[in-house]
């Protein structure tokens, strides 16, 4: 989910040096330059979501719920893996690292 918003922020910066250097460009090049950097972004994304989806015990099938439930699964997913410690001592997905 980050990794699209990290899309959209170089789609915007992107746009506004084109714009600053008065350079005329359509939206259907824009959306050209944007749309091969949201493969590599969702790419890593998801890895790092699931890495630490992991780490906190849970299976990857857990997306689905961020995926399914727009908002209330985003701010599910964005609490799980951003604001929660992992847990202590190993778990099925291998040992704490911390």
């Amino acid at each position: 989910m980050f990794g699209l918003v990290a899309a959209e922020i170089a789609g915007i910066l992107i746009a506004a040096c084109l714009d600053a250097m008065q350079v005329e460009v359509s939206d259907a090049a824009i959306c050209a330059i944007v749309w091969p950097l949201l493969i590599p972004f969702f790419w890593i994304d998801m890895a790092l979501h699931i890495k630490r989806l992991h780490d906190r015990g849970y299976s990857a099938w857990w997306m689905l719920i961020a995926i399914l439930i727009p908002v209330v699964g985003l701010i599910w997913l964005c609490v799980q893996v951003g604001f929660l410690r992992g847990t202590v001592g190993p778990n099925r997905f291998g040992e704490d690292r911390t």
